[in-house]
């Protein structure tokens, strides 16, 4: 049994995809996005809460799992009069159906509560985003000719041209 190669879930795919979607910042929107910013991080913080915790269930499930087949195992070689070496019993443990299984899903419960916990980390940055573009707005960077950046290099461009046609005309005298 393969340990995890996609998510299944679709209803946490969508979820995440949703909050996803909502970390990108519209320059023209920015007051919305700082009002909705709180409830948006905390919304993420506890499905993060949540999906850590599932991941530390499935994690103590596959421990007790462990734990039985070990039981089991070390009963059954006893039983056939073989000497019950921890490392015999551990490759037995460690190829059951039922270990694959739990391990598999512990894998995919960690790699849920990574993802969450990236969208978190994101909207800290998309915070700091906010008051950095607010900032910009504030300051007149996206009104029209405030840096000055394509008008002044037309104008330096132009200034340059005119400079040479005069240095020609006063060499052709």
């Amino acid at each position: 049994m393969p340990l995890i190669k996609a998510r299944n879930d679709a209803k946490e795919t969508t979820l995440l995809a949703q909050f996803r979607a909502r970390v990108k910042l519209d320059r023209h929107a920015l007051d919305l996005a700082a009002e909705e910013q709180p409830q948006l991080f905390m919304d993420v913080a506890d499905a993060h809460v949540f999906a850590v915790s599932r991941h530390d269930a499935a994690r103590d499930e596959l421990l007790r799992v462990d734990a039985k087949l070990g039981r089991q195992t070390r009963a059954d070689m006893e039983k056939e009069g073989t000497k019950p070496t921890e490392g015999k019993i551990a490759d037995v443990v460690l190829g059951h159906a039922e270990h694959l299984t739990a391990a598999d899903k512990m894998a995919k419960a960690k790699i849920e509560a990574d993802e969450w916990s990236a969208l978190r980390s994101a909207l800290e940055h998309r915070k700091s985003m906010i008051r950095e573009l607010a900032t910009l707005y504030a300051a007149g960077y996206y009104t029209a000719g405030a840096a000055g950046g394509a008008s002044r290099k037309v104008g330096e461009k132009n200034y340059q041209v005119s400079r040479e046609r005069l240095t020609e005309a006063r060499r052709s005298r």
